[in-house]
């Protein structure tokens, strides 16, 4: 069972297995290759539906990019306040 193809310039984040119940597997409990029968009748038989990849495509690049910035931005003025108002009660001595 091969994982879905990804666009190019995609970030792999992760992949494995779904299975019936909806819970994910990071691997296959089938040794590959499987002696005797097909590894797909030994997912079926263990209750493996698919593959399944955690990807950030890059269509996703520029929200957290920006979100990142944001963040990075307000917590520079936070800094930058705090250090004004210790220097002012350091000069008002």
């Amino acid at each position: 069972m091969d994982y879905p193809r990804s666009p190019p310039n995609t970030w792999h984040l992760g992949g494995g297995y779904l299975r019936t119940d909806g819970t994910l597997t990071p691997h296959a409990p089938c040794p590959s290759p499987y002696p005797g029968n097909p590894q797909s009748a030994c997912l079926h038989a263990h209750g493996i539906r698919g593959p399944y990849t955690r990807d950030l495509r890059p269509a996703q690049f520029l929200p957290l990019h920006l979100a990142e910035t944001a963040l990075c931005l307000v917590l520079a003025l936070v800094l930058a306040f705090v250090c004004v108002l210790c220097v002012r009660r350091v000069a008002a001595r």
